[in-house]
């Protein structure tokens, strides 16, 4: 789903149970609403591309319903400001988070777990 002028993460395949990476970058994305993986089945998802894209604001627990399988996040050449505390924490696979380039300002204190 790359290069398609998405604005907004629309649908996900319900059956999407054998994806290992998810790719979104060069889009047109702003947000990641809290609970939208919620509705696919991924159990197995590792890696996640939404670089390049307009993301000002990643909603707390966005990624919870991935917080067993999820390694890996591509969030580089977004509009991010702020890391809050609960937007990555609850990831324990989590081992790559790639933010470069972004308008990042506030780092919240327990953003990342040891």
């Amino acid at each position: 789903m790359e290069h398609q002028s998405l604005a907004a993460i629309s649908s996900i395949p319900i059956d999407s149970t054998s994806y290992k990476t998810l790719r979104f970058s060069y889009n047109q994305i702003s947000m990641i609403p809290s609970g939208y993986f919620t509705e696919a089945d991924m159990p197995d998802v590792e890696k996640i591309f939404l670089n390049d894209n307009n993301i000002e604001h990643i909603d707390e627990n966005a990624f919870f319903e991935l917080e067993q399988s999820l390694k890996e996040i591509h969030l580089q050449r977004n509009r991010l400001e702020k890391v809050t505390e609960l937007m990555f924490t609850q990831l324990s696979k989590l081992k790559k988070l790639y933010l470069n380039e972004n308008f990042i300002h506030t780092i919240e204190p327990q953003s990342f777990s040891d």
